[in-house]
């Protein structure tokens, strides 16, 4: 869905406070920065130079972009047309992150988190987007193929109702959750967005989390978007949505647990004592 950018504006800097923030959090232990020709692997040390030079002067034949880096000075809201549809897990702070992408910088065919999605771009960015639902079988075919680096070229005329837009620095763009996409930069600039959860990303975080915990080796962080989903699910006022919720935790809950992630303390304090699906004691799965 593209809509106005405006309604996503909570506080907009100049682009020298923007680039400025930047600068000043970037970091060559924690900042990610990757090349097309290696999209899998982060470079280490950090080219960031390199990636502010290619604003400038873009270079196709090794383009390099930086991914989720923090600036103090911008911060992206949730419009109200999505705000009023169903409660959103506030009991952190949603974090607005930047993506720096040169022309030419390019994701493959990926999903974020299983999480609602809100893009805006700034600094004169124009990207195309090729969007695709999480049906249950574009993820039978995703799922085969989401660990190559040529799923996007691999996919096409697999996966089911495909979408391409493109959205220029007057738009704001919304990846519902589980949206199976990948984007190509038109013109480069700035990309920052959100992501927040609600109870309807119960069924996309568990099918992502599934998917993830086959392959990658995961840690206590990974189980934030799948554990917010749950604790929206267990805070819903539909009974049906509180035993779904309950279902999908009980499948995961012996490897969820054994990452230790910090949040796993506020799904135990609204968990029942025994768990309705398999009857045992949660300490027991």
């Amino acid at each position: 869905m593209l809509f106005p950018a405006a309604e996503c504006w909570k506080r907009k800097p100049s682009l020298e406070d923007y680039f400025a923030d930047l600068l000043h959090g970037f970091s060559k232990h924690t900042t990610q920065i990757y090349s097309r020709g290696n999209p899998s692997d982060p470079l280490y040390p950090p080219p960031f130079h390199v990636v502010l030079r290619q604003l400038e002067r873009p270079d196709a034949s090794s383009t390099m972009y930086a991914i989720n880096m923090a600036a103090e000075s911008v911060d992206i809201k949730i419009p109200g047309r999505l705000q009023s549809q169903v409660p959103i897990y506030q009991d952190s702070n949603i974090i607005t992150t930047t993506n720096i992408t040169p022309e030419f910088s390019a994701t493959g065919l990926h999903v974020d988190h299983g999480k609602h999605g809100i893009t805006l771009l700034y600094g004169g960015c124009v990207k195309l987007w090729a969007l695709y639902p999480l049906t249950s079988y574009n993820l039978e075919h995703f799922s085969a193929a989401h660990r190559s680096d040529a799923a996007f070229i691999e996919l096409q005329g697999e996966l089911e109702g495909g979408e391409f837009c493109i959205q220029t620095e007057d738009q704001a763009i919304y990846l519902p959750p589980g949206c199976i996409h990948s984007t190509y930069t038109l013109r480069g600039g700035l990309t920052p967005g959100i992501e927040f959860s609600t109870v309807e990303c119960l069924e996309p975080t568990a099918q992502i989390w599934d998917l993830n915990s086959k392959g990658l080796r995961l840690c206590g962080n990974d189980c934030y978007p799948f554990l917010e989903a749950i604790i929206m699910g267990l805070r819903s006022r539909e009974s049906n949505q509180r035993e779904r919720a309950l279902d999908l935790l009980c499948l995961r809950y012996k490897k969820v647990s054994r990452l230790k992630p910090m949040i796993l303390s506020k799904v135990k304090q609204a968990l029942p004592k025994t768990c309705p699906k398999c009857g045992e004691l949660w300490a027991k799965h």
